[in-house]
């Protein structure tokens, strides 16, 4: 089974420290101007989809073309502060996905890795059990666990035939 993770590269407690300070801040500088809409606000306003962002965009030209049409009321300089705001708005977006997407396969790559340690572990302790009471005391709890939880899956192998431990053989 392909090893997702190498400890070597893992950060640092300091680094984790520093990356989410790195982001409380970021979140923090955010907060002074982002707003949190309700579901309600979320799908019953119209708002700027990709199929209508083009759109906004030729009628903020023409407005800017022909602001002798308009009423005195219509402030088109804010249309396109509004608009250039949308557009720095949209670049972090692609970059907090790009770190999200990251962060969760980081996420499920350790969930990976810990399922293969505990079904490698588990059986061996399962069948150590027996000859150790202190063991047997320990794997009470685990017994516990799985009643309430239900039971230990299968372990995940190379392929379901191989009969080898997922660790055997990998460095």
């Amino acid at each position: 089974m392909k090893k997702h993770l190498n400890l070597a590269n893992k950060l640092t407690a300091e680094e984790m420290i520093e990356v989410r300070d790195h982001l409380q801040k970021t979140a923090d500088l955010l907060g002074k101007f982002s707003v949190s809409l309700s579901d309600e606000e979320r799908i019953s306003v119209r708002n700027v989809s990709e199929g209508r962002e083009g759109y906004v965009r030729e009628v903020l030209r023409v407005t800017q073309e022909f602001p002798d049409e308009l009423p005195r009321s219509v402030d088109i300089a804010e249309f396109g502060e509004l608009l250039a705001i949308f557009d720095d708005w949209r670049k972090l977006i692609l970059t907090a996905e790009k770190i999200a997407e990251k962060t969760d396969d980081t996420n499920i790559a350790l969930g990976i890795e810990l399922m293969r340690y505990t079904d490698t572990c588990y059986p061996i302790l399962q069948n150590r059990r027996n000859d150790n009471a202190n063991l047997d005391r320990a794997m009470q709890r685990l017994d516990d666990y799985n009643k309430r939880f239900g039971g230990p899956s299968k372990p995940i192998t190379d392929s379901p035939d191989s009969g080898e431990s997922p660790l055997v053989g990998e460095e």
